[in-house]
């Protein structure tokens, strides 16, 4: 339009036109810069939860004590987000403003209203530079371009950066000198505001208002997971065959970032933000994305997976930065009848505008190798847990796929972060035709094992499948949520280790039954160790043997750490007749054990699980606590109702909820080491307690009949309907082979159509 009014003005000799014309011209202008403005504003009141600053690093030990919103206690009056912290000697406390990657110009600017009580406190940016890694995390190396400190102590005051490219050229020459000078600086991008809150030992207490970031012009595509644009040589050379069948790019981009185990889970609705406190890296829509869910992924540093788009929408680009791969077949078979058709689908993803390309996934349930040409990463879906599948076996079935795959994909695991859908519709349906509470119990221990073992194929990723909302409220999906906070952790806590890792073999087990893998790398060797005393989903931790690890005497020479308790605990092996043996005395359901021979790998290892120690230290005293208070109610109402055949183990639930009860002020106190053990032990005596209420209501064991399965934990169920039952246990012995009564037979009816 510019063009023509100017040709226009150009040809035309008529003053009178052209002193109309300009007005118009420098109006419309006006108009599109400053549209052009508020698209590329960030305005941030930063008054409603959730929090949007979080604290990402310190050399001063910070913590922080409390976070939140002061509803009076912004500028002028209004509300403001507060963070309070505390910290030792040091000069650093990082606490971050998540925002879109983009360019490090001199025009991108952000300013926020600071108060305090102490000076001190400096704003700036952090700037990543995405092909350059840390040795010892594997994620991109940062630096932070600073601007303005806080000095009106007691008051608000507005605190700003800008002109960032003339001191970043001065940190790269420093970064150069320290990584040398072939170290890939290119493509740097700034993916957050950043305030160093430090202002010396003790307790910090900030107040943050109205934040503004002007001057974002998004980056490449492809830059923060690591994958440097190709050169137009490699452009032509990734040409798609003509042949549908072996559709794909000859240079593979990555479907998950480099250097961890992405924890992935498939959404239903929750808040992203929340989500991520779970411990979660990145969500699987149910379909492609919208502009809320990309700019929410946005704001709480989520990756998306999701189906891909009938076509591209423009209106959609400049938000497509989270979109870490498109999922093929979602809610579909991938079987051999799908290959045609996934190839067709492939084929035109590898043909998208270069903003719109993404790695493609998909979780083929056979044929491994006929999909394997036409994604970037495959998922193996392990089996259900109620199947009874043994550690062995499944380890075998990723072993298996990871041998048919080779190198040409990356691949992953999918694990049940619930039990099946079809099993939980009918076990509500028959309580609620009987009037029974629905199911409330989640065996979350054995998805912890399958979540473990699987890190002995060294996935690149897990996606936990989930088909029910973790926010939904119900005590079945706030007990799923609490789980997998703590499974997520457990997994961090190892993942920098896990990511660089090869399988071994592994030492041998005596005493308790469990399994050892072993992964290697150049600096440690760590055996993972999963109880194999299971029943369907039902999981036994030691039930009081102790565990012994059979090393070799190269291995009992090194430095040895147990990490069961998110601390590095140094242990050590003892001499016997048939060689060297580390014991473990009431071992966990899961066990971690590292041997290094550089001693200073405890470090490393003590500050990976110190930064996880705490949301895990809550979440296992809370699943440990609701386990027990379960356990006692259902053993009273089967007792009461003589649906079991036996009396409650007192012995088991007494002493679980006595050592709670002692371990509590501990637990109140921020003692996370202590009341994490005490809560470990508690959740073993728990879980046998459990396992002997199932043998007591089902009392044809090992052979049980139950409707609904009692694997999934349904005791309210199975309590409700053997009191309206006869009184006289001969009705269990007939329930499997008579369908005479109307109540059994409708029951059992309904047992066949879910299941």
């Amino acid at each position: 339009m510019f063009a023509d009014l100017r040709s226009t003005r150009n040809r035309s000799s008529d003053v009178t036109a052209r002193q109309r014309l300009r007005p118009a011209v420098l109006s419309i202008a006006v108009v599109l810069i400053a549209a052009a403005s508020a698209r590329a504003q960030i305005h941030d009141s930063l008054d409603s939860h959730p929090p949007r600053w979080y604290l990402d690093r310190s050399d001063c030990d910070a913590r922080v004590l409390s976070q939140g919103h002061l509803a009076s206690g912004g500028v002028e009056g209004g509300p403001c987000e507060t963070i309070t912290m505390t910290s030792s000697h040091g000069s650093e406390a990082l606490i971050v403003y998540a925002i879109e990657p983009v360019r490090p110009l001199d025009d991108l600017t952000a300013n926020v209203s600071v108060m305090s009580a102490r000076g001190g406190a400096r704003i700036g940016f952090r700037v990543r530079y995405p092909y350059l890694r840390d040795a010892e995390t594997q994620r991109p190396v940062s630096v932070n371009v600073y601007g303005a400190d806080y000095q009106k102590v007691g008051e608000f005051a507005s605190i700003g950066v800008g002109l960032i490219e003339r001191p970043l050229r001065l940190k790269e020459v420093a970064l150069r000198r320290e990584h040398g000078s072939s170290a890939d600086l290119d493509d740097a991008y700034v993916d957050g505001v950043v305030i160093n809150a430090y202002s010396g030992p003790g307790t910090t207490a900030l107040r943050l208002d109205e934040l503004r970031v002007d001057g974002l012009i998004p980056i490449g595509e492809g830059i923060v997971s690591g994958n440097k644009p190709a050169t137009e040589a490699q452009t032509r050379s990734m040409r798609v065959s003509e042949d549908a069948t072996t559709v794909g790019p000859p240079l593979r981009i990555s479907a998950f970032p480099a250097g961890r185990v992405t924890r992935i889970l498939q959404h239903n609705g929750e808040p992203l933000a929340w989500v991520r406190s779970l411990g979660f890296d990145a969500v699987l829509l149910s379909g492609p994305p919208d502009a809320a869910i990309l700019s929410e992924a946005i704001r709480s540093r989520m990756l998306i997976y999701a189906p891909p788009p009938s076509s591209p929408d423009p209106a959609l680009q400049s938000l497509l930065e989270p979109v870490a791969g498109w999922f093929i077949g979602l809610g579909e078979a991938l079987d051999s009848r799908q290959v045609e058709a996934t190839a067709l689908t492939s084929q035109r993803l590898r043909a998208l505008p270069q903003r719109w390309q993404r790695p493609l996934v998909g979780a083929p349930s056979e044929t491994w190798h006929n999909y394997a040409p036409l994604l970037d990463a495959i998922i193996d879906d392990l089996p259900p847990r109620v199947r009874g599948i043994r550690a062995g076996e499944e380890v075998a079935q990723m072993t298996e796929t990871r041998r048919r795959l080779g190198d040409r994909v990356e691949t992953a695991v999918g694990i049940l972060s619930m039990p099946p859908e079809t099993i939980l519709d009918q076990a509500e349906a028959i309580a609620d035709s009987i009037g029974a509470p629905r199911p409330e119990s989640f065996r979350w221990h054995a998805m912890w094992l399958q979540a473990m073992r699987s890190l002995e194929s060294t996935p690149s990723a897990i996606l936990f499948r989930s088909t029910r909302p973790l926010s939904s409220g119900s005590p079945l999906d706030s007990q799923r949520a609490m789980a997998l906070s703590y499974v997520n952790r457990s997994i961090a806590m190892i993942a920098p280790w896990v990511a660089a890792a090869t399988p071994a073999v592994a030492p041998g087990v005596s005493g308790a039954p469990y399994r050892c893998s072993r992964l290697t790398t150049n600096e440690i060797d760590m055996l993972i160790l999963t109880s194999t005393a299971t029943r369907g989903s039902e999981v036994l931790a030691g039930d009081g043997e102790s565990l012994d690890l059979l090393l070799t005497p190269a291995d009992a020479s090194r430095t040895i750490w147990r990490l069961t308790h998110f601390s590095a605990e140094r242990v050590s092996p003892q001499m016997s007749a048939s060689g060297p043996r580390l014991q473990i005395v009431s071992p966990d359901a899961v066990e971690i054990i590292v041997l290094s021979g550089d001693p200073s790998v405890g470090g490393q290892l003590g500050l990976s699980a110190q930064r996880f120690a705490r949301q895990a230290g809550l979440d296992r005293w809370q699943l440990a606590g609701e386990l027990v208070r379960r356990n006692r109610q259902h053993w009273t109402t089967a007792t009461s109702t003589r649906a079991a055949d036996r009396e409650a183990p007192g012995n088991l639930i007494e002493v679980a909820d006595r050592t709670l009860a002692e371990t509590e002020p501990m637990y109140r106190a921020g003692d996370i080491d202590a009341s994490l053990r005490m809560a470990r032990r508690a959740d073993a005596w728990a879980l046998r307690s459990e396992w002997q209420l199932s043998e007591a209501l089902m009392p044809d064991w090992p052979n049980p009949t139950s409707c609904p399965p009692m694997d999934l934990g349904a005791a309210e169920i199975q309590t409700s309907r053997g009191a309206q039952m006869p009184a006289s246990p001969a009705w269990r012995s007939t329930w499997s082979r008579s369908s005479g009564s109307p109540r059994k037979s409708r029951l059992f009816q309904s047992s066949n159509r879910s299941g």
